[in-house]
């Protein structure tokens, strides 16, 4: 089975695509819970309890089978959608609290990391 991971870097880096699934149909359930409640606190204690895994087997399984942390696939996921909204007009600050982020330097440091850019220069452009 393939998993779509959906763009998760900005022009300078390269796309993710497709990678396989060993045998376990939980990643691509927890891959859609992540990507259906971005702007919901999502911690590892969180997706645990929902899909009934230990979270050190969930994160060893993610990792494996993504590529990448549970942490980071949120971050990028994330970011990804802050682009989105921005590109529509929506203001900064609105953006941080749409996407999930706690607060704005969190929002501000990872967005300038991932993108390469601030948040307001993104917008400008």
């Amino acid at each position: 089975m393939l998993i779509s991971l959906n763009k998760f870097f900005s022009d300078k880096m390269m796309d993710l695509s497709i990678t396989k699934i060993d045998r376990d149909n939980k990643i691509p359930h927890i891959l859609d819970y992540i990507n259906k409640n971005l702007s919901k606190k999502l911690s590892l204690d969180l997706l645990s309890s929902i899909f009934y895994i230990n979270k050190y087997h969930l994160c060893h399984l993610f990792k494996k089978n993504t590529g990448f942390t549970v942490q980071e696939y949120v971050i990028y996921k994330r970011i990804m959608k802050a682009k989105e909204l921005l590109s529509q007009g929506i203001s900064a600050v609105e953006t941080c609290d749409a996407v999930g982020f706690g607060d704005y330097s969190n929002f501000y440091r990872y967005f300038k990391k991932v993108v390469g850019k601030t948040p307001k220069e993104f917008f400008m452009q």
